[in-house]
Formats: C-alpha cells, sequence, structure tokens
C-alpha cells in the first residue's frame, strides 16, 4: 500500500525461504545450533541480495570441513581445485602422523604436512576459519603452523603458528584470518609441523571454512 510514496520504492522477496542453494550446517553456529555462524551470515546476505536482482549471479562461495570421515577428496568437494594432500607421511587418511579420526584432522611427526588447493581467482575478499587443540607440546620447537601461498605454494606465509609449551583438550579454542590478499586462482593453505615436533605432539583441527566473496555483487 505504501509502495511509490513519497519516491520510496517497497520491495519484498521470499528468497531466504526459497533459497537457490540449501542451507548446510555450516551455516549454523555450532555454540548454541541456533544463530548462523561467520559463513551463514555470508549466506543470508548473498540470498537476500539475489532476491532483489536474481538474475546476478552468486557473489560467493565457501567451502567446509569437518573431517567426519577418513577421507582426502569427497564427492562433494568437486567444485575445488583439488583434494587434500599429505607431505612426508604415508598419504593414507586413515594411517600415520598426519591423519583423520575421531571426527578431527591430526597433524603430527616432524616436518610433516596437509594442504589443499583453492580457486579464488575473482574474489575480492576471503577469510579462513578453524578449531584447534595442542596435545603435549611441551616446548617452543614443537609447533605446527598454518600458511597461505597465492602462487600455487612457490611460497608461504604464515598467518598462525601453533606452539608449546601447551594442552588445550577439554576446552573450546578457534581463530578466524582474513586471507584476502592471498585470494587468487591458485591459493593453497597448509598444515604444516616444525621440524623438531617431538615423537607423540601433534595438534587436532576440526571445522576448517573458507569464505570467498566480492566486495560488492557482480
Amino acid at each position: 500500500a505504501f509502495d511509490g510514496r513519497n519516491g520510496v520504492r517497497v520491495r519484498y522477496s521470499e528468497q531466504v525461504y526459497r533459497p537457490t542453494q540449501p542451507l548446510g550446517p555450516e551455516h549454523i553456529s555450532r555454540f548454541d545450533c541456533y544463530h548462523p555462524s561467520r559463513a551463514g551470515q555470508l549466506f543470508l546476505a548473498d540470498q537476500i541480495w539475489r532476491g532483489f536482482d536474481g538474475i546476478r549471479p552468486q557473489g560467493h562461495d565457501g567451502f567446509a570441513e569437518d573431517f567426519a570421515a577418513q577421507e582426502y577428496c569427497r564427492v562433494d568437494d568437486a567444485a575445488w581445485n583439488a583434494c587434500w594432500s599429505e607431505g612426508n607421511d604415508d598419504a593414507d587418511p586413515a594411517s600415520g602422523n598426519v591423519r583423520i579420526g575421531d571426527g578431527r584432522l591430526q597433524v603430527g611427526g616432524a616436518d610433516t604436512s596437509l594442504e589443499r588447493d583453492f580457486s579464488l581467482g575473482g574474489y575480492t575478499h576471503a577469510w579462513l576459519s578453524f578449531n584447534w587443540a595442542r596435545d603435549d607440546l611441551d616446548r617452543a620447537l614443537d609447533y605446527v603452523s598454518v600458511e597461505i601461498s597465492a602462487d600455487d605454494g612457490a611460497s608461504w606465509a604464515e598467518v598462525e603458528r601453533l606452539a608449546g609449551d601447551g594442552n588445550d583438550f577439554g576446552l573450546h579454542r578457534g581463530d578466524h584470518h582474513d586471507i584476502s590478499e592471498y585470494a587468487s586462482p591458485d591459493t593453497r593453505i597448509r598444515f604444516r609441523a616444525s621440524p623438531g615436533l617431538g615423537s607423540g605432539d601433534r595438534v587436532l583441527f576440526d571445522n576448517v571454512q573458507l569464505m570467498a566473496w566480492h566486495a560488492t555483487p557482480v
């Protein structure tokens, strides 16, 4: 009834209730299973925009890994450049120093790693988030670093180092990082154990999320 009065245009859309893609587990907060997560907030913002300008292509993309299955390459990962790959270990997600177990990724053993390639070309912003827990890291030489590359692994930048002395079991640890400057067609992320990581020392990772979007809808 108020549409057009005093130059005001009233518009309505049911896009949020009929989204162009399904709401996923990564869109819901793991703290209370009710509020939207960071990925969920981005999802809702994108769907609202599309409800009023649906001819425009999707303005964001996201990847979520909860390590629920002992697999490095799942069927629903087809849109991404490649699967997870181990470095300096047995390449088996079910065994070795780098492996998936109990719904988490374990990175242990000296100088091992796990990395993955993501195509972020054309995106202007990107966030990386994850949960983590240190287990028996008792000195500064015991650490697992989280690294990012914009040139397919030719060079790496460390965005976080999870080092000893520390043990985080029973605690909820989590971080997110702005990796926008590394968004490229050849973006890679890597979890890398230090050359001095002690035997039996490890860092556990879970709920890895990578979100990329345009500064303005395209």
